[in-house]
């Protein structure tokens, strides 16, 4: 009976050893695992995100009964776009529109010389613009650019492509908002479908102009 005794306290004592090392097992595979995240750098450990966006960036301070210019860039990161369409809405009570600033024909070749000697490097430009309307009565504008070839692609973690830059003026000092329109287009060249995935707005807060501006 003794010995039945001890055989049954042996083999709880064995249960409750090999708990135990399954429990340490668990902790230091936790801890193997932070001290890794911990190690390698947090970019290596995300994923990154293509991103197809239209987004807006204001050039300098935005000051009252004087012009300002705001640029409106692209990203499209996952695949070549031919057509872009950026619809912007604002307040005509608080800003209005004066120009949509369409680059001169000379700057539409798409080859830049680095020096006199460089190879040619080609960069994506409007070849045509469509649509380059706006209304100060309902505080909208259109604007419509066409890459004949379709050559409009953005890489990740660099410079979105500048499409267009429009010259707007301030006539009260209310906080307003330019918006991005969700029917804006980003259209891809394979197939025309539009790919657009994200828009972004700007604030915009006027101040007093400076003693400079009023002269």
């Amino acid at each position: 009976m003794k010995h039945l005794h001890y055989i049954l306290s042996e083999r709880g004592f064995t249960q409750w050893l090999i708990l135990i090392v399954l429990m340490l097992g668990i902790g230091v595979g936790v801890w193997v695992a932070q001290v890794r995240t911990n190690l390698v750098p947090q970019a290596a450990v995300e994923t990154s995100v293509q991103t197809n966006a239209i987004t807006l960036k204001l050039k300098e301070v935005v000051e009252i009964n004087k012009p300002f210019n705001l640029e409106v860039t692209v990203r499209s990161d996952s695949d070549p776009v031919r057509l872009v369409t950026a619809h912007l809405k604002y307040d005509p009570n608080v800003i209005e529109l004066i120009k949509v600033n369409i680059p001169r024909p000379a700057t539409q070749s798409g080859v830049i010389y680095a020096t006199a000697s460089a190879q040619p490097i080609k960069e994506p430009v409007i070849s045509q613009w469509l649509e380059t309307l706006f209304d100060n009565k309902s505080g909208s504008a259109a604007i419509t650019g066409l890459l004949d070839n379709g050559d409009l692609k953005t890489e990740q973690n660099k410079d979105p492509f500048s499409f267009i830059t429009i010259t707007f003026k301030a006539k009260k000092l209310t906080p307003t908002e330019i918006s991005v329109e969700s029917s804006s287009l980003l259209l891809r060249a394979a197939d025309n479908a539009n790919i657009l995935t994200r828009t972004e707005n700007i604030k915009i807060e006027p101040r007093e102009a400076t003693q400079s501006a009023t002269n």
